[in-house]
């Protein structure tokens, strides 16, 4: 592969800003690649953010009763049966050029199939006097383990339709995960037959500490230990992330990114998207979960 970089810096920013067609950086991509995510700030603008909101808000009024205003209605942890709001035109603005001239410089202009709409919505309420810590399930890819190693054949959108502080419910990220999961793949040229769970379960009992990963444990050990430091698995920093961003921010995410859903200990609900774009691929018979 090629250079490395450090996991300690802040979530890196790989593009240009919203009003620009979005060319993705030569360390954009490296981010990508290598730690497993690269994000996008500015895709849409806050007031485009403010106006999905709105709407976003309304439904949940009319399905919940909860009320942007009032957290005692905020009564359930996760969102659900908001399907029909994925077409909905006022989240067009996800898709704006900035996002796709991303892709483009990414996945290949004309090569990835431009999803129907943004995705499934990641609606995430506080919890009372919970205290966050490094969750241990279910750490797992959106993408299968049969794509070619040696091509980027997707990515994970998740798009920021308002800002998602620390602890606020944002997904934690493995950085340095692809290349993880690449190194196994290489050791077991049946993965790609295999069940996804099984190749998972492999993969984060090949070390101790991924094995600790995916295992309960003390909180507060847990974000010492995975994310206060780098972990060398085969010469492969690896470290949790929190991806955290502002409204209008995008988080491109790699196929083979070990990422898990995180408690939202914070003072507002999480509202972010989370779509699949992909590369069109001929399948070679790669086994699912089911």
């Amino acid at each position: 592969m090629g250079r490395r970089c450090s996991l300690a810096r802040r979530l890196p920013s790989g593009a240009h800003p919203v009003g620009r067609r979005a060319m993705l950086s030569a360390e954009g991509q490296a981010e990508f690649e290598e730690r497993g995510f690269t994000r996008l700030e500015g895709v849409f603008s806050r007031e485009a953010a403010e106006a999905m909101q709105a709407r976003l808000w309304e439904t949940l009024g009319q399905r919940l009763g909860a009320r942007r205003d009032d957290p005692s209605t905020w009564t359930v942890e996760h969102a659900s049966g908001l399907q029909a709001l994925k077409l909905d035109p006022v989240f067009e603005p996800i898709g704006g050029a900035a996002l796709t001239g991303a892709l483009d410089t990414l996945l290949g202009a004309g090569r990835w199939r431009p999803p129907k709409n943004w995705g499934q919505f990641l609606v995430s309420f506080p919890l009372a006097g919970a205290a966050w810590t490094v969750p241990h399930h279910v750490w797992h890819t959106d993408f299968g383990f049969h794509l070619p190693p040696d091509r980027t054949c997707g990515a994970l959108v998740l798009s920021f339709l308002a800002d998602v502080p620390p602890r606020g419910g944002g997904t934690v990220l493995l950085a340095g995960s692809p290349e993880l999961v690449r190194r196994h793949l290489a050791g077991d040229p049946l993965a790609p037959r295999r069940k996804m769970a099984f190749v998972r379960r492999a993969l984060l009992g090949s070390d101790p500490w991924l094995a600790a990963l995916s295992s309960p444990g003390e909180d507060q050990e847990r974000i010492a230990r995975f994310m206060e430091g780098d972990h060398e698995v085969d010469g492969i920093p690896l470290r949790v992330v929190e991806l955290s961003g502002r409204a209008g921010d995008v988080v491109l995410g790699h196929p083979w990114a070990l990422h898990a859903t995180a408690p939202n200990c914070g003072e507002r609900p999480r509202r972010m998207r989370v779509q699949r774009v992909h590369v069109p691929l001929a399948r070679t018979g790669p086994a699912s979960d089911a």
